[in-house]
């Protein structure tokens, strides 16, 4: 017999999935399907003699399929699987959106860098880098770069006119 989960009705036969906040339990016992463990802040659970990624489970369990490439995390919270939380990405974005998302610039802004006594502002488009120019203010590099943005349209990208600090403040807040 293979060892796994061999379909989302498979999957529902042993887990209950509670879409709103994001939580396993096992139909036999009714308990919480505790996390086996974390992989990378990701929650994980032993299914069939292996373990899942929770939130690729849930995925499985709400679409009758698995991801067809990887899933995201809207708010960036690793282990936070509630349904509105989860969406299906292509590792390319994914990768780019994750590059936004946990930069560390001094500037506090993304796609800023402090040059000296000023601050470079740069995108990259398809691993090419574009140099948006060196302005007197982070504001004004962070505004150059959210119009590049805007006018390049990328589908990952939200709004980011906003501190990073803020960002990563609001996150651990959550956590």
């Amino acid at each position: 017999m293979t060892k796994g989960v061999q379909s989302a009705d498979h999957l529902r036969s042993i887990l209950r999935y509670h879409p709103d906040t994001g939580l396993f339990f096992r139909v036999a016992t009714g308990a919480e399907a505790a996390s086996a463990g974390t992989c990378h802040g990701y929650a994980t659970i032993h299914v069939c003699g292996k373990n899942y990624l929770a939130h690729r489970l849930a995925f499985l369990w709400m679409t009758g399929r698995w991801p067809p490439d990887q899933i995201d995390h809207v708010n960036g919270v690793r282990h936070d699987n509630r349904w509105c939380n989860l969406q299906p990405i292509s590792r390319l974005n994914n990768l780019r959106k994750r590059a936004y998302t946990f930069t560390s610039s001094v500037s506090g802004f993304r796609g800023v860098a402090v040059a000296g006594s000023r601050f470079r502002a740069c995108i990259y488009v398809n691993r090419r880098r574009y140099d948006l120019g060196r302005f007197d203010t982070a504001q004004d590099a962070a505004a150059a770069y959210e119009a590049a943005s805007q006018r390049l349209r990328h589908p990952w990208q939200e709004q980011v006119f906003r501190d990073i600090r803020a960002d990563h403040v609001a996150l651990e807040a959550a956590e």
